[in-house]
Order: C-alpha cells, then sequence, then structure tokens
C-alpha cells in the first residue's frame, strides 16, 4: 500500500517520467486504496469471527445472495 501511495505521489507531483496528474485526480487512486485496505480488514476481522475461512465464505456468500 505504501508503495502504491509513494507511486501515484510521484506521478502527482509530475517528478516521474509520465506527465503530472491533476490534483483531484491523485486522490481518487489513494482513496481506491484506503477503502481497498478498509474491505481487506474487515474481510480478516470476519474471518477471526468465524474461525475458518470457508465457513467465512461460506456466509458471506449466502448472505450476498439473499440481499
Amino acid at each position: 500500500m505504501a508503495l502504491v501511495s509513494a507511486a501515484v505521489m510521484v506521478l502527482a507531483s509530475g517528478r516521474g517520467k509520465l506527465h503530472a496528474m491533476a490534483g483531484p485526480a491523485a486522490g481518487w487512486p489513494l482513496a481506491a486504496g484506503a477503502f481497498t485496505a478498509g474491505y481487506i480488514v474487515c474481510d480478516a476481522q470476519g474471518v477471526r469471527q468465524a474461525g475458518s475461512t470457508l465457513a467465512y465464505g461460506c456466509a458471506l456468500s449466502i448472505v450476498n445472495g439473499l440481499l
């Protein structure tokens, strides 16, 4: 995550070989990375609560199917 964030910031600052990103455009990849990290942490907590990855995956599939 930190490596991707650093790469985005280098591109946004214009120091990279590619053209610089506009200010708001640099925020979208950072926001996507933050939400992805939150999703992974949430899944990790769910697996710990369920006791096994298979139980968590099955429960999540059933709930998603019902919704």
